[in-house]
């Protein structure tokens, strides 16, 4: 079955140093020609990779940033309905991407629920592609550029409060993979063709091709220097756009003042710094570490690549926090910078496969390096399914990077004592990361779909490293009889993670069918009142294409449209006597401070009608809690509403299948007003 004979292997090396250098196999193994690997090996880690993309990125529906770009397909479809809905009332994302004419069509002929998940389908379909194009660009060794494409794909894609590589459709996704193909055609040597690939990822999603231009822009430049002049070029241009006051350009000449950007800092906490939580920059710690490492072990022209990434991406997060935070430049809060993280984190996650290989090459003086780095590599794998954990991953990744590099430069051993503290503090990762889990695991509990499919994707991963690992084994040392149970087991959990894949809820399913609105929902409320439907924007928009009063999601403008910001700030506080479940959604729309907590008093008579006093342009209020001695329309619903919300450090799960409506009309004492029915 194998082609690589053992001398192949370790060529020029007596046997005892075989013995002891037995890792390197491995390097060699990684290094092969396509001819020197087997066809099944090859055949199976494809299948596995598929696995490890599956089993990380469950399709969960038309959800988060999802819900967007569909709202803006049915707006193009159905454009009075949606005139008055707060998402687009003063301007929306959709002016920024073309995505909308493509997905539009589709979302007409097919319906919500089939073109989210084709789009999704096809739009990671194309992102790996882009990935392994780019990976057999930079690597070298068909085994190589495998190992490296599924570490990128299983390591954990956050970068901030974003991923790459996302589970739902979007034009992120689809900029992304554009982008990679580009980045792919660059380290090929063909730049123009990549900067066309790039300006496509650009109609699509501005923000996420940045990175990729910036790049490619400073990779030619190194190459060749009058690729400089075209840089100075292009910032001349930008400057005089914006002299001229042409937009978006012009917002350099433009700060936000303190009421927008209180708003900001709150809703759209992501464009500041300064308002990250601390675990998003525990990543940029461990990021920026595995790069230097990755770059120290990497040959000239990757090194050149890497350092590219990491200039960009540290240069966005300085960006960001010099004109961002420090100055409040509005153009500079609205590109977001420090999304250029996203290309350093994948660059970094396809070279941590490629990087360990490289450090096993080295002699046993590296021994110790090898492990904290190895250590360093799960620990950060675990965080898919333990975000806290990040805490022990980005310190170990640290010291791995520092070790490295400081027996890199001195060629030394470490000494005793410094090899009892660094395997002390391989102990303390391992064991504030073990003490993590069970605590992580008891916060998750109540949200039982959300550790269900943790579970899942954990034992699938596991699972496709322990094929891999026994594929490694059986090809370094010449096995020939586990080929057949290797290759089976791929195909076993490749169905497993297929079956897996669909992890909608029933609430999801039926807020994307397609279809008549069941009569029961249709006769709650007039078409044409206003209404406010507790933690139910999915709903509200995809099922029954209206528009929403108010939601968390609704929000996303704030940082684009100064009167967006301030209506959603005003409707937030006209709701704020309920206590909503939109309040406390996720970290982007925290509960107010003066809040009482998990357990909230009962909502009274007095609170709804202070709610409908405070706006009159509100007609209903759709809630998931009864209020007591309050006349209300009910409506069960087919499938139970789950709402998971994080208030005072606590998880807050409400389940309901019933909603109550309230008429404000009613609640105002005037029977006679824009409320029907």
């Amino acid at each position: 079955m194998y082609k690589l004979a053992a001398d192949d292997l370790l060529p020029d090396q007596p046997a005892v140093a075989r013995r002891h250098r037995s890792p390197s196999r491995l390097a060699v193994l990684a290094d092969a020609a396509p001819g020197g690997v087997p066809r099944l090996f090859t055949l199976s880690l494809t299948l596995l990779i598929a696995v490890l993309w599956l089993a990380t990125r469950q399709y969960q529906g038309v959800v988060r940033d999802g819900r967007f770009y569909m709202v803006q397909a049915l707006r193009a479809l159905y454009p009075d309905r949606f005139a008055h809905d707060l998402y687009f009332l003063y301007g929306s994302q959709d002016q920024f991407t073309l995505f909308t004419r493509f997905y539009a069509p589709v979302v007409a002929r097919f319906g919500v629920a089939t073109s989210g998940m084709a789009f999704t389908v096809l739009g990671q379909v194309l992102w790996v592609a882009g990935l392994s194009y780019l990976a057999s660009g930079l690597l070298r060794g068909r085994v190589q550029i495998l190992l490296a494409v599924a570490a990128a794909i299983a390591l954990p894609s956050t970068y901030a409060l974003f991923g790459y590589g996302e589970e739902f459709a979007s034009p992120r996704l689809f900029a992304e993979a554009l982008s990679l193909g580009g980045l792919g055609l660059l380290v090929r040597g063909r730049p123009w063709p990549a900067l066309a690939a790039i300006a496509a990822a650009a109609a699509l999603h501005p923000l996420m091709a940045l990175p990729a231009l910036a790049v490619t822009l400073v990779e030619r430049a190194l190459v060749r220097p009058a690729w400089w002049l075209i840089i100075g070029a292009g910032v001349f241009a930008v400057a005089a756009l914006a002299a001229a006051g042409v937009q978006p350009f012009a917002a350099l000449r433009i700060s936000l003042d303190p009421t927008w950007l209180a708003i900001v800092a709150v809703r759209d906490a992501q464009c500041l710094i300064t308002a990250w939580s601390s675990d998003a920059y525990m990543r940029v710690i461990g990021t920026a570490a595995l790069a230097i490492l990755a770059m120290a072990m990497a040959e000239p022209r990757e090194r050149r690549f890497l350092g590219c990434c990491l200039a960009v991406g540290l240069g966005g997060l300085g960006g960001t926090l010099l004109g961002g935070d420090l100055l409040h430049n509005m153009f500079v809060i609205e590109i977001q910078p420090w999304r250029a993280m996203w290309v350093l984190t994948l660059a970094v996650q396809l070279y941590a496969v490629p990087t360990l290989i490289r450090l096993l090459r080295r002699d046993d003086r590296f021994d110790l390096a090898k492990l904290v780095l190895a250590t360093a590599l799960v620990l950060l794998l675990v965080t898919n399914w333990v975000d806290p954990v990040i805490f022990a991953a980005a310190p170990l990744m640290a010291l791995a990077s520092g070790l490295v590099l400081w027996q890199m430069a001195t060629g030394r051993a470490l000494p005793a004592t410094a090899r009892l503290l660094v395997l002390g503090a391989i102990a303390a990762a391992c064991t504030g990361a073990v003490a993590l889990v069970p605590a992580y695991v008891g916060f998750v509990l109540p949200w039982t779909a959300k550790l269900r499919m943790l579970a899942e994707s954990c034992a699938l991963v596991c699972a496709a490293a322990t094929v891999i690992g026994g594929w490694l084994i059986a090809a370094v040392r010449r096995q020939r009889w586990p080929a057949a149970a290797l290759t089976g087991a791929s195909l076993a959990l490749l169905a497993a993670a297929l079956w897996l894949w669909d992890a909608r809820t029933p609430w999801t399913r039926f807020v994307e069918a397609s279809g008549p609105v069941p009569a029961s929902l249709a006769a709650l409320l007039p078409e044409d009142a206003s209404v406010y439907w507790e933690g139910g924007v999915e709903l509200v928009w995809l099922r029954l294409r209206r528009p929403e009063y108010y939601s968390c999601a609704q929000g996303t403008g704030a940082v684009f449209f100064r009167a967006t910001a301030l209506e959603f700030q005003r409707r937030g506080e006209v709701l704020r006597p309920l206590r909503p479940l939109d309040f406390g959604k996720s970290v982007l729309c925290p509960r107010p401070s003066d809040d009482p907590g998990p357990d909230d008093p009962p909502r009274t008579r007095a609170d709804l009608a202070r709610v409908c006093a405070a706006d009159r342009g509100l007609d209903y209020l759709v809630l998931a809690r009864p209020v007591d001695g309050v006349a209300a329309r009910e409506w069960n619903a087919p499938a139970p509403y789950q709402d998971e919300r994080i208030v005072h450090d606590r998880l807050i799960v409400t389940r309901t299948s019933r909603f109550y409506a309230y008429s404000c009309a009613a609640l105002r004492g005037d029977p006679a007003g824009r409320n029907r029915g």
